[in-house]
């Protein structure tokens, strides 16, 4: 913890919109969610990037999209108040776009085959 003009630093809280794991067939996710803390707002970080906020708030919200490739990726959002406290969250993100795969061993003309 640090120290600024007799407070100590806290740590922001971070309150995501979205679960810490998605699994999906979709290339754009939206990350949202907000940030609290008393001790002001300085900086937000969503996958290592600097999100614009209006610096000197104690409750900002916060909403990105996001593009991904097929596969799993994670993530972090970050928040720094103005003493130097921090806080990061993580989410887990599965990108699976590619169908089943059906496989008939042995075909028999005629015969109806049901899938589930």
């Amino acid at each position: 913890m640090m120290e600024q003009q007799g407070q100590t630093a806290q740590i922001p809280e971070i309150v995501l919109d979205v679960p810490d794991m998605i699994r999906t067939n979709k290339k754009a996710i939206i990350i949202s969610g907000k940030v609290i803390d008393s001790q002001y707002i300085q900086q937000v970080f969503i996958a290592d990037r600097p999100y614009s906020i209006d610096s000197g708030k104690t409750n900002v919200a916060f909403s990105k999209e996001l593009l991904f490739s097929e596969g799993e990726h994670c993530i972090s959002i970050t928040a720094k108040n103005l003493l130097g406290g921090s806080c990061t969250k993580t989410v887990k993100i599965q990108v699976d776009q590619t169908g089943p795969v059906i496989v008939i061993q042995k075909y028999v003309p005629g015969k109806k085959y049901r899938v589930y």
